[in-house]
């Protein structure tokens, strides 16, 4: 597994340097105007997987099972321009990066498993390095396909972490969001008023006047800070109560700019900070901010439970238990109970002329 220590995560000195300066042209602010279509197309598929299923009478959705298919999407498509119709039929790809999360968390907890050696000889690391073959087989065929239609256009002319923390991100955020319904319902009026001046059904619009929405997801991104590798001293930050005050409590209006003068800006650190920040957390939050204000617009939330582990249920309860894997998840899956809600009213057209009919 000698290829894993070139990744941009694992990598040092001039090659750490090196790659991250090629990469950051990739998520420049004009680049990641163009994926808010992409984000918007991914969200329109999952909320009419929802439909689907509320029309058929379904009870409460496991979120992280919808929107890891949703994100893992939407990096496919801006990644490699890529559709995989990941959300609408079962793939081997998507399984073996499954399964390669729950084995990397597995191996963190066997102490002899750390010993390499012994690892990939044993039943885990031949699994491991079974369901690795698979994503990279998959990688590169999607990367040599590009490879091949970029050349064909060249001739024409001529004559990546699974995105499993967006997921993760979105799915606290709209947990917290159905927790609050006061703080849901200020959001989602807010989306509506910046939709009725758009002729589409999506969002378009500079996602910079949704700041009340933005609030919530940095509130959420506070208190569940997604990657575990990083977690418990990012937990530790956004927890102490000598910056936070009630840092338990989920309050948007700690990031309201009135609120945030005077404060330390390594107070608030979700993707970390430094140089070796996460490199696509713009990327990550205008597909928060995209995601979380079209479900908003679509569905009410409200908590729920697992109808397998116990049907009468009809509330989650405040006792949500944090489980530790590759991202931060709950236990037994995070169960919300969806609304679907009538579409707004269209903008109104150019009035028509005195004395014409259709």
């Amino acid at each position: 597994m000698k290829s894993q220590c070139q990744s941009l995560l694992l990598s040092n000195g001039d090659e750490w340097s090196r790659r991250r300066r090629l990469l950051t042209s990739a998520f420049h602010v004009d680049v990641l105007k163009g994926y808010v279509a992409v984000f918007n197309t991914s969200a329109n598929t999952m909320h009419a997987k929802w439909m689907r299923l509320l029309g058929a009478g379904e009870g409460p959705q496991e979120m992280f099972h919808h929107l890891s298919l949703m994100t893992l999407d939407s990096l496919l498509k801006c990644a490699f321009s890529h559709d995989s119709c990941c959300q609408e039929r079962s793939s081997e790809y998507v399984s073996a990066i499954q399964e390669l999360g729950e084995l990397i968390m597995a191996r963190r907890r066997t102490l002899l498993h750390h010993w390499d050696w012994l690892y990939w000889r044993s039943a885990q690391g031949t699994r491991f390095l079974r369901a690795a073959r698979v994503v990279h087989s998959f990688t590169r065929a999607v990367v040599e396909q590009r490879r091949a239609l970029i050349r064909q256009r060249r001739d024409e002319k001529a004559e990546a972490e699974s995105g499993d923390e967006e997921a993760d991100a979105i799915c606290w955020a709209l947990y917290n969001l159905a927790r609050h319904a006061h703080f849901q319902e200020r959001c989602r009026q807010e989306v509506m008023e910046l939709m009725q001046d758009q002729a589409e059904s999506e969002i378009t619009a500079d996602l910079a006047s949704l700041p009340f929405t933005t609030m919530c997801i940095r509130e959420s991104l506070r208190l569940h800070s997604p990657v575990l590798a990083v977690t418990r001293h990012i937990y530790g930050t956004h927890h102490n109560p000598t910056v936070w005050t009630d840092p338990l409590e989920f309050d948007p209006l700690r990031f309201d700019p009135a609120h945030t003068r005077g404060r330390s800006p390594y107070a608030f650190i979700p993707f970390s900070s430094g140089p070796r920040n996460c490199i696509g957390q713009r990327f990550a939050m205008a597909e928060l901010q995209v995601v979380v204000a079209m479900t908003l617009l679509r569905f009410r939330l409200s908590p729920g439970a697992n109808p397998a582990s116990d049907p009468g249920a009809t509330s989650a309860g405040p006792g949500i238990r944090r489980l530790p894997q590759l991202v931060l998840r709950a236990e037994g899956g995070m169960w919300l109970r969806l609304e679907r809600l009538a579409p707004p009213p269209s903008p109104p057209g150019p009035a028509e002329p005195h004395g014409t009919s259709v």
